[in-house]
């Protein structure tokens, strides 16, 4: 594992304790329904960022089993509720083919020079862009992006979303790979753009399918493909342009 992977995966785990500490503090106060999911939500983060961190510390066929696991549950929502649905066999191969392309690319970073670097970042960066993006909304969002299909998006989250992508990537990325700070930051944003695209593509799923979430694997945040649908575009094009340069 190089350092900066060792150092970044430090930093995630602080983060997570700190939020769990916090999340405890204010339930013991004032116990909620509400704050009781955040809890379940902070602890599933935790098993989450346990198998994150195990693709660093193993060999790459760990990864790959992993993988492996990752699309055999997401295609298996998908089977259950899409194909099943009404003249859904067209969107479940769609689905099943960015699925299956996306773990393809992670996978292969694992054995590119730098590459287990740019997934830790790009993976990383994503998931800041998604909390970056709620906490923007809740403060700024009022215009919805798609109301039929993600009420919750929108335009002053996504804007906001891809600025702080944007900084981050323009501070951060080049101890993870070769962009300079302001090709980071222009990567950064089209990133935060394209998880947004993933986003709202499950929730049309979701949405045609008349379900909330794509299953109940993982508690408080549903299924694996509600938990990676950020992960399906972004992640695949962020290692292509930064293992290309």
């Amino acid at each position: 594992m190089s350092p900066a992977i060792t150092r970044g995966l430090a930093v995630i785990w602080l983060l997570l304790a700190f939020a769990a500490a916090c999340a405890r503090w204010t339930a013991r106060r004032r116990p909620s329904p509400e704050k009781a999911r955040v809890l379940l939500r902070i602890k599933t983060w935790g098993g989450i960022i346990l198998v994150f961190t195990s693709l660093f510390v193993f060999p790459p066929w760990w990864s790959a089993a992993v993988f492996l696991a990752v699309g055999g549950t997401a295609a298996g929502e998908i089977y259950r509720h899409i194909w099943r649905h009404q003249n859904g066999a067209s969107a479940a191969c769609a689905a099943w083919a960015a699925v299956a392309g996306s773990l393809i690319c992670w996978q292969a970073a694992f054995f590119l020079p730098g590459g287990k670097e740019a997934f830790f970042f790009s993976v990383s960066l994503c998931q800041f862009n998604d909390i970056t993006q709620y906490l923007w909304g809740k403060g700024l969002g009022k215009t919805p992006i798609a109301p039929k299909v993600s009420p919750g998006k929108t335009w002053g989250g996504f804007i906001g979303g891809v600025c702080s992508s944007a900084a981050a990537a323009f501070w951060v990325a080049p101890y993870y790979t070769p962009l300079s700070g302001w090709q980071a930051a222009l990567a950064g944003a089209v990133l935060a753009a394209l998880g947004l695209a993933g986003d709202l593509s499950v929730s049309v799923l979701k949405r045609k399918a008349g379900i909330k979430d794509m299953g109940t694997c993982l508690p408080g945040h549903g299924g694996i493909l509600d938990r990676i649908d950020s992960l399906l575009f972004a992640v695949p094009l962020f290692l292509l342009i930064t293992l290309c340069f």
